[in-house]
């Protein structure tokens, strides 16, 4: 009974060392082959061409007063809140007025020039816009009854509320002052300035 139980313990001995054995090579392999966390890639900065933006304003009233306005426009998106750029401007008039003894006479203006604009994001949709407008028109001096064509430049600050109408169009709307306002001389009527337009 004694060599029996000597037997057993010896041959347990031998399998439980081999078992044991296993175990630990398991343990090292899960240890060995733990994920690898890869960096996450940074995001892109669109191409320049990408950041190339035209669009332009207009406005058409028509009566007594005519006033027709095109203003094409492109910018260029420096960073993802300031946008800059260069714009033409056009526009034609045309106003009836009076002479003393009620005899008409209509005034027919086209005034062209340019302007340089600076566009900046506060919240959201909200910008604020500054420019600088140069504009070259027919300006009647009153007191003598003359035409006189000459150059106006105007530097405008205000903002407006862009409304996205798809992936990159968006319509916009804007109220710009006027800083060198001159009642009698000017193009627009008012020191305050309306637009409306489109950037695509």
């Amino acid at each position: 009974m004694m060599k029996y139980l000597i037997y057993l313990l010896l041959l347990s001995g031998l399998l439980s060392g081999p078992l044991c054995a296993q175990y630990v090579q398991e343990e090292d392999s899960t240890e060995a082959t733990s994920p690898v966390i890869t960096p996450q890639r940074q995001p892109q900065r669109p191409a320049w061409r990408d950041r190339i933006f035209p669009g332009g304003s207009f406005w058409l009233q028509f009566g007594n007063n005519t006033y027709v306005q095109i203003a094409p426009l492109v910018g260029y998106r420096v960073t993802d809140r300031f946008s800059a750029g260069v714009g033409v401007n056009y526009i034609y008039q045309r106003r009836r007025l009076y002479y003393s003894n009620g005899q008409p006479l209509v005034l027919k203006n086209s005034v062209y020039g340019g302007k340089l604009f600076g566009r900046y994001t506060l919240y959201k949709n909200i910008f604020a816009q500054a420019e600088l407008e140069a504009l070259n028109f027919e300006n009647l001096n009153e007191a003598t009854w003359t035409v006189e064509r000459q150059w106006i430049t105007s530097p405008l600050v205000g903002g407006g509320v862009i409304f996205p109408i798809g992936q990159r169009a968006t319509f916009i709307m804007a109220a710009l002052y006027n800083l060198n306002y001159d009642p009698s001389r000017n193009v627009y009527g008012s020191p305050i300035i309306v637009r409306t337009g489109f950037n695509f």
